[in-house]
């Protein structure tokens, strides 16, 4: 490996497969003891608290209304959002006519924030998803709310993609598209930004205008000595590397190895592992065996496959010379 390379270690007790059982029952458990609030009650059952006028555009801020509910999460809501008519010398209003907002109680607001921070520091970036800033507005019940706004991808994600044009895989002009997005912005971030992405996936890359770009920077981390993975882990599933899965090690090799599955996953329609057989295959130190890679598929994009799935960290290829293989050069 490298010098640049940078890996850390997260203790984890027993194995992954145990510790993820774990983690899902300590988290069904707190669900059910946590007290509900009007923020994590499910959407469609929220008259109660939100009242039965209750409507997305109950979440506005200076110069945004919002117009279209995209997701829910436990503690995060992503909405479609439209610019209002403001003030010249707003401080948003650089904002598009559309864009994306990820809204969090300030008190669960965390990740968000970290989000924020990364992409701030990273810089905009073609292959990155814009984000033109943040505000704290305040609900009808008077709770404090923390908002980012988001480039909008009218594309929808690689993976809902794949679903519904490549269910039997993509053309290989297009997965070489794609692909070369994809590099292109791991290549700003690991080598410019000097962070890394920590949850590649197709769900996580979004396309705008037949371009992709990544998306989802919660879990991203800078590439020093003191990188901790706990979260990394339950959010990587079949997408992990054998050394993050086996022994909790994060660096950029793991997102080098996420990048390959997601590029096996474009060229075939279906995930490079189940669940299952990541975990019966990445845990055991003695099993060289990578993800089945079609012969159908062109020679320089099986010879890109196999240099980001090669299981040893220390051999994995560094983005630095990914984005320079055949595949992926124009």
């Amino acid at each position: 490996m490298t010098k640049s390379c940078v890996v850390s270690q997260v203790q984890i007790s027993g194995n992954l497969h145990e510790f993820l059982k774990t983690k899902r029952r300590i988290l069904k458990i707190a669900k059910k003891s946590a007290p509900r609030n009007n923020w994590n009650d499910t959407i469609k059952h929220n008259y109660e608290k939100f009242g039965e006028d209750f409507t997305i555009e109950e979440f506005h801020g200076s110069i945004w209304t919002g117009s279209l509910l995209f997701r829910k999460t436990e503690s995060t809501l992503v909405f479609l959002a439209k610019k209002n008519r403001a003030p010249i010398n707003n401080s948003n209003s650089n904002l598009p006519e559309e864009f994306l907002v990820k809204s969090s109680l300030m008190e669960s607001s965390s990740s968000l924030r970290h989000e924020k921070e990364v992409l701030s520091n990273l810089g905009p970036f073609t292959n990155l998803v814009d984000c033109y800033g943040d505000e704290i507005t305040v609900t009808k019940s008077g709770e404090e709310v923390y908002n980012v706004f988001f480039e909008y991808c009218s594309g929808s994600s690689l993976r809902n993609h794949i679903l519904k044009f490549g269910p039997n895989g993509l053309q290989d002009d297009e997965v070489r598209r794609y692909t070369r997005d994809i590099v292109r912005g791991l290549y700003y971030m690991h080598c410019n930004g000097r962070y890394i992405h920590g949850d590649i996936k197709s769900r996580n890359i979004l396309l705008s205008h037949g371009m992709a770009k990544l998306a989802s920077f919660g879990l991203a981390r800078k590439l020093t000595a003191e990188v901790i993975c706990e979260e990394e882990i339950s959010g990587s599933g079949p997408y992990a590397s054998p050394e993050l899965a086996r022994e909790g090690y994060l660096g950029w090799p793991a997102d080098i190895w996420a990048l390959g599955c997601v590029v096996l996953e474009m060229f075939t329609g279906k995930s490079a592992w189940s669940f299952e057989d990541a975990y019966r295959y990445l845990m055991d130190s003695n099993n060289e065996k990578i993800p089945e890679i079609p012969k159908n598929i062109s020679r320089e994009g099986r010879d890109f496959i196999k240099k980001c799935l090669i299981r040893s960290p220390y051999k994995r290829r560094p983005i630095w010379l990914l984005i320079k293989h055949p595949f992926v050069c124009q």
